[in-house]
This record gives structure tokens, C-alpha cells and sequence, in this order.
């Protein structure tokens, strides 16, 4: 590694012992608009043009830039903020989809793992991202029975 980039290492370690001491630089609208410039920097991120015009309209504005947000853009400049953009979550329906093709899978008499293994390259998840569907169904569905014997008692 090269003087300059240990420096840098040790800079991006130094400003993030001071932004724990400092929890509120990173709970504000310029904190996001950092992030989302951290993000577009990484692999795969939105257009750089779009993610960075809120925090150069801010940069250029006469609004003041206190010492905490000096810091998030120093760890931006560091390439410290940078990470590649978060993935959706699954909606209810995919969630229902997964469910329902394991329960089709398994009432044909196919061994448990390799249903989940099909339906995690089927549908681009991880095995274990199957498993936890699977376990929300059953809670869901355990909880909608156990509604259902409360209040069906007179």
C-alpha cells in the first residue's frame, strides 16, 4: 500500500471514531444526500449526475457545513461512502408465488432441499431467503388459527 493511500486509511479511521462521538451528522438530509452519491459510485449505481446534484446544489449554496458534515464528505472523497445499491426487498406476491411452487413441489413427493434449491435458482434468492418465506407463511399462517379459535369460542 502507498504512503498516500495508508494515509488515507488512517484518516477514514480517524473521522469515523469522531462521527460516533458526533451521532447526529449522520441522521440528516445532508448525511442522505452523501449516501446516495456514496452509492452511485459503486458498482451498478444510479446515474452520478442525479445522485450528486442535491449535495452540489447544497455545496454551493451560503448554507453553513459543520464539522460533522465535513466528515461525510470527507469519507466520500476517501471512497469510504461507496457500496453498491441496495436490493429490493420481495413483494407479498413473489413471496406467495415462492410459497405456493414449494408447497406444488413438495405434495409431489420431492425431497425438501432440493425444492429449495429449485426455487432459489428459479427465483434468483438465496436458499436461506426461501427458508425464511417458508417460516413466515407457517408463523403467518399459525397465528391466523390460533385468531380464528379465540374468536370462535361463544
Amino acid at each position: 500500500m502507498s504512503d498516500e493511500a495508508e494515509r488515507g486509511k488512517a484518516t477514514a479511521d480517524r473521522i469515523g471514531e469522531l462521527s460516533q462521538s458526533d451521532p447526529r451528522a449522520t441522521d440528516s438530509d445532508f448525511a442522505a444526500m452523501v449516501r446516495r452519491v456514496g452509492v452511485a459510485m459503486g458498482a451498478g449505481g444510479e446515474d452520478f449526475m442525479s445522485a450528486g446534484a442535491g449535495l452540489a446544489e447544497y455545496l454551493l449554496s451560503d448554507r453553513p457545513i459543520e464539522a460533522g458534515e465535513r466528515r461525510l464528505l470527507a469519507l466520500l472523497v476517501l471512497g469510504e461512502t461507496r457500496r453498491a445499491p441496495s436490493r429490493p426487498a420481495a413483494n407479498i406476491a413473489r413471496k406467495a408465488d415462492i410459497v405456493a411452487a414449494f408447497r406444488a413441489a413438495m405434495a409431489k413427493g420431492r425431497l425438501r432441499k432440493n425444492v429449495i434449491a429449485d426455487l432459489s435458482g428459479q427465483f434468483g434468492i438465496s436458499r436461506s431467503s426461501v427458508e425464511a418465506y417458508l417460516k413466515d407463511a407457517r408463523e403467518r399462517e399459525e397465528m391466523l388459527a390460533e385468531m380464528g379459535r379465540v374468536y370462535s369460542k361463544p
